[in-house]
């Protein structure tokens, strides 16, 4: 029970439907105890005074459920409201009062089934089980009462009523075309072949066992009859056999396919994060394929192409000039320097490979060639490990400004050196003088600018002997 009392507390829509039947019910109840003295149902010993007594007592526990399931927004004093609230008219039809003579049942539980439409908080399922249990309570009243015919009462004047609504429903609670292309309709026919397969198996079984008679009838006619019976039984459990161990099959089949699929759209996700990541790189990047065409490249690569190189920025965003780059030879398609870089470019596709560095449109490019195996879906050879590859990734990282830099570097460090080396040569040469010069130093004449000692020292004075 505890399955169908969906914990909707937090639902926006209230209630309406148990409001009204609360309303009702508080009119109900005066007039229910009323009904008890009227009809003097508790004088004089009646032994209709207890029924009487509880039928009040049903409508008022029916009346503050109700009030509680709208006050407190709460489905599960609305589930049990509802069950009350069929408890109570099924005891009156049952128990003939106060309306003794006839059944009302089919009346009464109309008017529950239109008020739980107007509770816009429950579920389609919930609405399911609460006609389910309704339909159910009404045929046991409608059978069990003199005052009732099932199937020209309750079967057409509440089952109908009772579909109409469940359409409703499924128009405004659920998504029908998303339900319909998700249901499984092999299996759903495989599943009713193989119901109407056991039924017309049954139906032969069950004539010819009704059928036997053992009056004027000797032991053969009656075993034949049995084998028979026992021949059209183990067909039906053949037949239905096979068809359950397709319907297994068909599923596991359907998960194993459904778990595949998800594998590869994983991957293919990740697979198209990572192209989305190479194309918008800075490093130009390329994959030949073994005659050493481009079968593709990112945008850092199209711009250092001959293409792009000669065109200017006019093809930048040609999409016919892109496609004619792919299936060109890599040596053709990159505007290189110098025939030097073409050929250091074909021999990085060799197998004595090494790292090298190239010069692409006035740009230094540090050249990487690395093989990977590629396995194609329409070959089923596989390759040794000293096998050549059928793809190549090549890589070029343009170094220019790091090259730029060195060269800077490099020759402000050759100038330091020059000006220290300078530097020492004046001092060793200022002091040589003061040694040789026995009177005085004359400097050899220098620019000032380039000898700062011979500024300050002019001349020094030998002292007399």
């Amino acid at each position: 029970m505890s399955t169908s009392i969906d914990t909707s507390s937090t639902n926006s829509k209230p209630f309406y439907g148990d409001l009204v039947r609360a309303v009702a019910m508080t009119a109900i109840v005066p007039v229910s105890a009323y009904d008890v003295f009227k009809t003097k149902a508790c004088h004089h010993n009646n032994p209709i005074c207890g029924s009487a007594l509880f039928t009040v007592f049903l409508v008022a526990l029916t009346c503050g459920m109700n009030w509680l399931s709208y006050l407190r927004h709460s489905n599960t004093w609305s589930f049990l409201g509802y069950l009350v609230a069929l408890w109570v008219c099924a005891y009156i039809n049952l128990n003939q009062w106060p309306y003794s003579g006839e059944c009302i049942i089919t009346n009464m539980y109309q008017g529950t089934l239109f008020g739980n439409l107007c509770n816009g908080s429950l579920t389609f399922r919930n609405h399911l089980i609460r006609m389910g249990i309704m339909f159910a309570v009404a045929s046991y009243v409608s059978i069990q009462s003199p005052y009732s015919v099932y199937h020209e009462d309750v079967l057409p004047l509440l089952g109908g009523p009772m579909l109409m609504v469940i359409a409703f429903l499924a128009m405004t609670k659920l998504d029908c075309w998303t339900l319909l292309s998700e249901v499984n309709w092999h299996q759903l026919t495989v599943q009713g072949s193989r119901w109407v397969l056991s039924a017309i198996y049954m139906y032969h079984v069950g004539s010819d066992l009704l059928s036997m008679t053992f009056e004027g009838v000797g032991a053969k006619e009656i075993f034949g009859t049995l084998v028979k019976a026992s021949v059209v039984a183990c067909m039906g459990i053949i037949s239905t056999g096979v068809f359950q161990n397709e319907i297994d099959t068909n599923a596991q089949l359907e998960v194993l396919v459904k778990s595949r699929t998800k594998i590869i759209q994983e991957k293919n996700d990740r697979l198209h994060m990572v192209e989305l990541a190479l194309k918008a790189s800075e490093t130009a990047i390329a994959i030949t394929d073994s005659d050493l065409r481009i079968i593709w490249l990112n945008a850092a690569c199209e711009e250092i192409s001959t293409a792009f190189v000669n065109n200017g920025t006019e093809s930048r965003n040609n999409e016919e000039q892109r496609r004619k780059i792919l299936g060109m030879p890599i040596v053709e398609a990159i505007a290189l320097e110098s025939i030097i870089d073409e050929k250091k470019l074909a021999q990085a596709f060799s197998d004595s490979r090494k790292e090298d560095e190239i010069c692409i449109s006035g740009m230094t490019f540090r050249l990487e060639v690395s093989p990977y195996r590629y396995s194609s879906p329409s070959t089923s050879e596989t390759t040794t490990d000293n096998a050549r590859s059928s793809r190549f990734l090549v890589v070029l990282n343009n170094i220019t400004a790091e090259r730029a830099r060195e060269v800077a570097e490099k020759a402000a460090q050759e100038e330091a050196m020059l000006a220290k080396a300078m530097g020492d040569s004046m001092v060793t040469l200022t002091v040589s003088c003061i040694y040789i010069c026995p009177s005085s130093i004359i400097l050899c004449p220098m620019p000032m600018k380039q000898n700062p000692i011979s500024h300050t020292i002019r001349t020094i004075p030998f002292p007399p002997a």
